[in-house]
């Protein structure tokens, strides 16, 4: 019977390649962002709607 391949796991040899806690800030900032957008148009729809259906 073989012995199991082992395979080394990956390991990140440069600090340009880690996640950082000012990646996670800007992430973060990016998301409330994207959800301000989409409750700008959410809100959109809902006043172009009454104003359509009169």
């Amino acid at each position: 019977m073989r012995a199991p391949t082992v395979h080394p796991l990956h390991i990140r040899s440069t600090d340009e390649e880690c996640i950082t806690a000012a990646d996670i800030e800007a992430w973060a900032k990016v998301e409330r962002a994207l959800s301000g957008k989409r409750e700008a148009c959410r809100k959109l729809r809902v006043i172009t709607g009454r104003i359509a259906n009169g």
